[in-house]
């Protein structure tokens, strides 16, 4: 098991911290390690919705000694305490942090590896933007209907921002109907880890062109 990175500087008082969720995306990035190392050599990926930075400073730290790895976070806090993560874990790929909404700032066809743990709890979309402003907590975890509201936004990108072998990783729970979205996404899509943690059932999905 490859060693995970450091963390102990987030709160989670204005930062979500690494959960069960996050733990998952890194065991399946582990399990497709010699995949991803065999299919890219210096790759740039980006940590979308980074919240503490850990997977892109899990994937940067073991599985690419050159390459280009993005944090972005809508969340200034979440920036700050990614940068930390990143530093602590001594990359020697080229790093950088951006406050930004999703991919708005993402170039066309640059994204070699995208990581993605959504907010994904089902919950009207009016509880994202509750009191009208974006709780940093709240949107974190707050999916909209069926949990979607952010993925589809993503995923309607994915044909943009990918490049011709690009691979996106994506956090999902049953609640999301991960088959039917799997049929309705348009990409070549796999579930590459399935794991119950107390009500949740994650499924990591792996997105393709």
């Amino acid at each position: 098991m490859l060693p995970t990175p450091d963390t102990s500087h987030v709160t989670g008082k204005d930062v979500y911290e690494p959960a069960e969720d996050s733990y998952a995306l890194l065991d399946a990035l582990e399990a497709d390690r010699d995949w991803l190392v065999g299919r890219f050599t210096t790759p740039l990926l980006i940590d979308l919705g980074c919240g503490s930075g850990i997977a892109g400073a899990f994937l940067g730290s073991h599985f690419f000694p050159g390459g280009l790895a993005f944090a972005i976070d809508i969340n200034v806090l979440a920036c700050e305490v990614s940068a930390l993560t990143l530093r602590k874990a001594r990359l020697t790929v080229a790093t950088d942090v951006l406050q930004a909404d999703l991919l708005s700032t993402v170039r066309d066809k640059s994204v070699d590896i995208l990581l993605f743990n959504p907010p994904y709890v089902p919950t009207e979309v009016a509880e994202i933007y509750r009191d009208g402003d974006r709780n940093p907590l709240r949107a974190a975890w707050a999916g909209g209907q069926d949990g979607l509201w952010h993925v589809w936004q993503v995923v309607e990108e994915l044909n943009r921002i990918l490049t011709a072998n690009g691979v996106a990783y994506l956090v999902l729970v049953a609640r999301n109907r991960p088959i039917e979205f799997m049929a309705q996404c348009g990409m070549s899509a796999e579930i590459v880890l399935k794991r119950k943690a107390g009500r949740e059932h994650l499924h990591i999905l792996r997105l393709m062109r």
